[in-house]
């Protein structure tokens, strides 16, 4: 379940390929149901969403290292490979640091893809570093606010059209 959802008491609705949580009558997560068959039906089945646990993992990076969960908290198998390649190429803490921002920044910018094609690109070249991804990535994330020129016009041209088009009152009272 994600962080924001610790203390809570939430009601479950289990379907075959989901379960759905809510709080009181609002739904607030909603994760895919994993099915366990056969022999590792001994073995628990998790689903770990990154995205629950990301800005407690940039509190403690380390943690990461350390999990017993590391794949399951990775997207997908692309993710896992560049954990392996920055582990090879530097000592466990930096990797680490990098691994968790990189997370952070795909999870908070939505754009899982475009943060491991450029983590795979500058780690091949040997050009990566944690304040090239973060320039990259937040640059991408402040865009330029257009000027936008408004003119407010007078207040006394509604004074005008209320004068021209609403009957005085003597002529309202003739027609009565």
């Amino acid at each position: 379940m994600p962080a924001r959802l610790i203390g809570q008491q939430l009601t479950l609705h289990l379907y075959h390929d989901r379960i759905v949580g809510f709080v009181g009558s609002t739904e607030v997560v909603e994760i895919p149901r994993i099915h366990v068959h056969g022999s590792a039906a001994i073995r628990r089945a998790r689903c770990i969403n990154y995205r629950h646990v990301v800005e407690s993992l940039r509190q403690k990076p380390r943690a990461f290292l350390y999990c017993q969960w590391q794949e399951d908290l990775l997207p997908d198998a692309d993710w896992c490979e560049l954990w392996q390649q920055m582990q090879r190429c530097t000592e466990p803490d930096t990797a680490v640091r990098w691994m968790v921002e990189a997370l952070s920044i795909a999870a908070t910018q939505d754009r899982e893809v475009e943060v491991a094609g450029y983590l795979k690109t500058e780690l091949a070249a040997g050009t990566f570093t944690l304040h090239r991804l973060q320039h990259q990535f937040k640059l991408m994330l402040t865009l330029p606010v257009p000027d936008v020129a408004s003119v407010q016009h007078a207040l006394s041209s509604y004074d005008q059209r209320f004068q021209t088009q609403s009957p005085t009152a003597t002529e309202a009272r003739t027609r009565l």
